[in-house]
């Protein structure tokens, strides 16, 4: 089922999909989100109810629930500590306090699946150009089967995936959700 709340989907839903493609451990994989919890968990993460939903993905506690291997990166340190503390029970998760792209330029390792929610989609601001720049880092760090989820793509004209997705499309990515978040996988 679907759900909206205040015109929008519910960010859960698509990082359920993204979670059931990427399946259980073993192999464990790496997740890397860029842009941790901004907001505390005002309900149970995985509430069915409407009303009790605070719009609030909380993308982090669903990686780390999953048992993969997660880097949340955000430049924002209270951010930071935020998911260091709602986190905190969980040894897969890695907390950096870092620029995004600085992160991924530098990232010694292999990603399955790469979780861009950074920069906020504010007018004026090149959010969608800093989400491109973003996966241009991590281009050659992404492994042969890999995903990449988009937030924000339902607003200003294609939110933050206003100049990325068309790029994975032109790449041959195959676009498996859109709506709220953009889920693509790598191409075959």
């Amino acid at each position: 089922m679907t759900q909206y709340i205040s015109g929008r989907e519910t960010p859960r839903i698509y990082i359920q999909q993204a979670l059931g493609r990427l399946g259980s451990p073993p192999p464990e994989r790496t997740i890397v989100e860029l842009g941790s919890l901004r907001h505390a968990l005002t309900h149970d993460v995985l509430v069915e109810l409407e009303a009790e939903c605070c719009l609030y993905g909380h993308s982090t506690l669903h990686w780390a629930r999953s048992g993969h291997r997660v880097f949340s990166v955000d430049i924002d340190a209270h951010a930071s500590a935020l998911t260091r503390e709602i986190c905190g029970d969980y040894s897969n998760v890695t907390v950096m306090t870092d620029d995004g792209i600085h992160f991924l330029q530098n990232f010694d390792g292999t990603i399955d699946l790469l979780y861009l929610d950074a920069w906020e989609a504010k007018p004026g601001t090149d959010f969608a150009e800093r989400h491109l720049e973003a996966f241009e880092a991590a281009r050659f760090k992404l492994g042969n089967w890999h995903m990449i989820l988009i937030d924000d793509t339902d607003i200003e004209d294609g939110g933050k995936g206003r100049l990325l997705v068309p790029r994975l499309l032109e790449l041959g990515y195959n676009q498996v959700t859109s709506g709220r978040q953009t889920l693509l996988s790598a191409p075959a």
